[in-house]
C-alpha cells in the first residue's frame, strides 16, 4: 500500500528497535541468535560485524513521532503457524512489543496455500507478513536478496538503489570481491529495514557417532550433484 506507514524507513526501523530479540531467543527458542541482516552465520555473504537492532523502545517511539505517528497507528500482521519453530509464539510476542510502543497489532493466522498464493502474486491484504530470509539452496545471500528486490515480477519490497547494488554484486566472479560486495549490501539492507529481523533459525541434525561416511543433505535438491542422463535412442 503506497499510503501505508510501513513505506517510511523510520517506521520500519522503529519496529525493529521495539523488539527485544534477545528475550525472544532466550524465552521461546533457547538456541537461535538474534538477527540483524538478511543472512545467517555460515551463509556466504554474512557479515559478523553487523549487529542486530538493539532493544530500545524509547528510540522506537521517537522514530514513530519523527515519521508523523506520535500516537502510533493500527497494524495487521499475517503469520503462518507450524511452518517454522515457534513461529506463532514469535508473532504473538512481536505483536505485544509493537503494542507497547503505540502500534496496536492484530494477528491474522493464514494457511500455507494462502501464503504461497499471496507471496507469488503480491496480493497481500495485510501490513506485515512473517517470512524467512531463506538461504537454501546454495547457502549464500543471493536468493533472499533477490526476493527482497525489484527483480521479482511483482515485488513486495523494491528499492531501486539496493537492487542496482545487488545486481552488480552478484555478477562479481572473484569470491573475495563478491563477499565484500555482499557484506556491504547486507549493511545497506539492515539500514533499509525491509524486515523486522528477529532470529536466526537453525536445523539441528543428530546421528549416532558409530555411523561412518555421514553426509548432510538439505531440504531441497543439491543441484551441484545432479547430472543429465543421455536420452535413449528411439
Amino acid at each position: 500500500d503506497p499510503n501505508s506507514p510501513i513505506q517510511d524507513v523510520r517506521v520500519r526501523r522503529a519496529l525493529n528497535y521495539a523488539i527485544d530479540k534477545d528475550a525472544v531467543s532466550r524465552s521461546l527458542l533457547d538456541a537461535p541468535r538474534p538477527s540483524g541482516q538478511p543472512a545467517s552465520r555460515g551463509a556466504f555473504g554474512h557479515d559478523p560485524t553487523i549487529p542486530p537492532y538493539p532493544y530500545d523502545p524509547a528510540k522506537a517511539r521517537a522514530l514513530l513521532a519523527e515519521a508523523g505517528y506520535p500516537d502510533g497507528f493500527p497494524l495487521v500482521l499475517s503469520t503462518l503457524k507450524n511452518a517454522a519453530p515457534g513461529d506463532d509464539m514469535i508473532a504473538q510476542i512481536v505483536a505485544e512489543y509493537w503494542r507497547q510502543v503505540g502500534v496496536p497489532t492484530v494477528l491474522k493466522v493464514i494457511t500455507f496455500p494462502e501464503f504461497n498464493r499471496q507471496y507469488a502474486n503480491n496480493s497481500w491484504t495485510t501490513d506485515v507478513i512473517s517470512i524467512s530470509w531463506n538461504n537454501y539452496q546454495y547457502h549464500d545471500v543471493t536468493r533472499p536478496m533477490e526476493d527482497f528486490s525489484c527483480n521479482r515480477p511483482k515485488p513486495f519490497f523494491c528499492d531501486p538503489k539496493l537492487t542496482a547494488q545487488f545486481d552488480a554484486a552478484k555478477q562479481i566472479i572473484d569470491d573475495k570481491e563478491r563477499l565484500v560486495a555482499y557484506q556491504a549490501l547486507g549493511r545497506a539492507y539492515r539500514d533499509a529495514a525491509p524486515s523486522a529481523f528477529i532470529v536466526e533459525h537453525r536445523d539441528v541434525v543428530a546421528f549416532n557417532p558409530g555411523l561412518t561416511n555421514f553426509q548432510m543433505r538439505q531440504r531441497v535438491p543439491d543441484y551441484d550433484l545432479l547430472q543429465w542422463a543421455p536420452r535413449p535412442k528411439q
